[in-house]
């Protein structure tokens, strides 16, 4: 069996696709002013909480900032050693470059973790900081993690004459 389309069902065909409402184009607004970074009101509130969600959102934000400034500081230490290399004022050896990137690694250290730790420790330590600082609480986490972590985990500095 074959077939066809007679002229009556095309007429009809674009008269009635000409007739359907037109798809409005997505409204654009303008650019939010509002920073899409975590409040550390915010934090503070989920840190507080005792659901599973809220710590597990509590103890995320914390175990990625420290993945994250540890990862930064480490790359930081890696690129002044490189520049140091091309520069002459280290040796180029595995060895060398090792002692003089875990050297400076150890200098630009805010926070030391030198042990087992838990994200809900750090997260009580975020409440707390919260309550001291209630001005503060608007302000983006992130400009404050490293004060709450160095309050966490504080670098125990030895003397330069030090065994």
């Amino acid at each position: 069996m074959k077939f066809s389309v007679g002229p009556i069902v095309v007429v009809a065909l674009v008269v009635w696709s000409t007739q359907a409402p037109a798809i409005a184009p997505a409204a654009t607004s303008p650019p939010s002013t509002v920073s899409p970074l975590l409040k550390l009101r915010r934090l503070v509130n989920l840190c507080e909480r005792k659901d599973a969600t809220s710590r597990a959102a509590c103890g995320s934000y914390i175990s990625g900032f420290v993945a994250g400034s540890e990862t930064t500081r480490t790359a930081d230490a890696v690129k002044v050693v490189a520049d140091r290399v091309f520069n002459g004022a280290v040796a180029p050896s595995d060895e060398a470059i090792d002692a003089a990137v875990s050297k400076l690694d150890n200098e630009l250290r805010v926070f030391c973790i030198l042990s087992e730790w838990t994200a809900g420790y750090v997260g009580a330590v975020v409440v707390q900081y919260g309550r001291e600082h209630p001005d503060q609480l608007n302000d983006n986490t992130s400009d404050h993690m490293l004060k709450i972590l160095a309050k966490a985990f504080p670098c125990i500095k030895q003397p330069p004459n030090s065994p």
